[in-house]
């Protein structure tokens, strides 16, 4: 395996018109590894470059620890058209199916070992962040139909985990133009991600801009409200949260058992019930009216 220091090197040397994209994106694919993101970052800032290859570095960097920031400087500034259909078609090729999420404990341990890479979930989250920065810049005249294939990709690979889920809902505020709400300050078991897009540089425009037809608004709304019910479905189908127990304690308390904690108790004090209960809530709460413009 070539050094750093050749690596880096080769990926600028090469720089287009050294070579054409095609050429640029073998040798990116042969020298890429965790030690030449911050460079490959650097490169990536270049926005005719970005909009040539950024989209077909997607699925490159997606395994790599640590390269978030080149993959969010690619939805940024690459075609949006193209990043979004390429992670649309990264998002179906997951497999979440036997991920479970790690326990707090072990993802402390897992801190101290040797990098490696990013789990399904991970991955998944991450790819959420990306289509939640780049569907606003997309400006065509029936944005809808990018936003539908998108829901549809992400509703395939869901599985109702919390970090899964949050990942949804911040994507879902975000496209919407709402800030996902903190959780509430009590108790959890979990630290919950956030995959909101943090990057304060601004984003490049829409190379192939159209005006939007006036329906449009509307329709990605409906799209994001039917989405937002599947996905809270799912969940609550797969985390109980015992509703009609805990309303049933609530107007009937001599009939809860003296000396045992209350299913009311439980999901006030229990960090996992309080996290789950808080996450439905969000979801409960998800986005109602029209789809932000971009800034």
């Amino acid at each position: 395996m070539a050094s750093t220091e050749n690596s880096i090197t080769a990926i600028t040397d090469s720089l287009p018109p050294a070579t054409d994209h095609l050429t640029y994106l073998t040798i990116l694919e042969s020298h890429i590894s965790p030690a030449i993101l911050p460079k490959l970052n650097e490169i990536l800032q270049d926005v005719e470059l970005t909009q040539n290859i950024g989209w077909d570095l997607i699925h490159l960097l997606l395994p790599v620890p640590g390269a978030e920031s080149c993959l969010t400087t690619i939805a940024r500034l690459g075609n949006p058209k193209e990043v979004v259909l390429k992670a649309t078609e990264t998002l179906q090729l997951l497999d979440l199916d036997a991920i479970e999420e790690i326990p707090e404990e072990e993802e402390e341990e897992g801190k101290k070992a040797l990098v490696e890479e990013p789990t399904g979930i991970e991955k998944f989250c991450t790819l959420l962040q990306l289509l939640a920065i780049v569907h606003p810049r997309i400006k065509t005249k029936y944005p809808s139909r990018f936003l539908s294939s998108s829901l549809m990709a992400i509703l395939s690979t869901y599985r109702p985990s919390n970090q899964a889920t949050l990942a949804v809902i911040s994507f879902a505020h975000t496209i919407s133009g709402k800030k996902r709400p903190s959780l509430p300050g009590r108790k959890s078991s979990l630290n919950i991600p956030t995959s909101s897009n943090n990057d304060t540089n601004p984003s490049a425009p829409d190379p192939e801009a159209q005006e939007e037809e006036p329906e449009e608004a509307a329709i990605q709304t409906k799209l994001l409200q039917s989405f937002v019910t599947h996905i809270l479905e799912e969940y609550v189908n797969m985390n109980s949260l015992e509703w009609s127990a805990r309303l049933q304690e609530f107007l009937e308390p001599k009939k809860v058992v003296t000396g045992r904690k209350s299913l009311c108790e439980s999901f006030k004090e229990d960090p996992v019930l309080v996290t789950r209960d808080a996450i439905t809530g969000q979801l409960v709460v998800s986005p109602t009216y029209s789809i932000a413009s971009p800034v």
